[in-house]
């Protein structure tokens, strides 16, 4: 199971079923979506009660954790993870309600679950510079 991790403002906590609201709010987001190319248009709520299913299946076999994002008065604001994409490198991936961006929430969020040495392999160009700004080393794959 994917542990609760506090950080000053934000709770990182396993995703619920009761999180699938939430989770296709963020997901139906224009902003959000355009960086997604693995989700279906439009992402309902069936869409992420199965999303939710086949997370806590890859959890159970340790090659993915992923966490619902909470600010401070208990809204989910964005969705945080790690997946294995081989043994011992694994793919950050996070999403933020647009109306939550600038507010340094991936860059307090990131460092909480970076469990891999801070070594990444990510391949969404959007993305490098906050990696980089966490701490990830960019590091090129054969």
């Amino acid at each position: 199971m994917t542990p609760a991790l506090l950080t000053p403002r934000l709770l990182l906590r396993p995703l619920e079923h009761e999180d699938s609201l939430a989770l296709a709010d963020l997901l139906n987001r224009p902003e959000v979506a355009r960086g997604l190319c693995t989700i279906p248009k439009p992402f309902t709520p069936l869409h992420a009660s199965a999303m939710i299913l086949m997370i806590r299946a890859s959890e159970a076999r340790g090659l993915e954790f992923v966490w619902a994002v909470e600010n401070g008065e208990g809204e989910v604001v964005g969705q945080i993870g790690l997946r294995q994409t081989r043994p011992g490198c694994a793919q950050l991936g996070y999403a933020f309600l647009p109306e939550f961006w600038g507010q340094g929430l991936g860059r307090e969020a990131g460092p909480s679950e970076a469990v891999l040495d801070r070594i990444l392999d990510y391949s969404r160009a959007y993305s490098v510079r906050r990696s980089e700004e966490i701490g990830f080393i960019r590091m090129v794959l054969n």
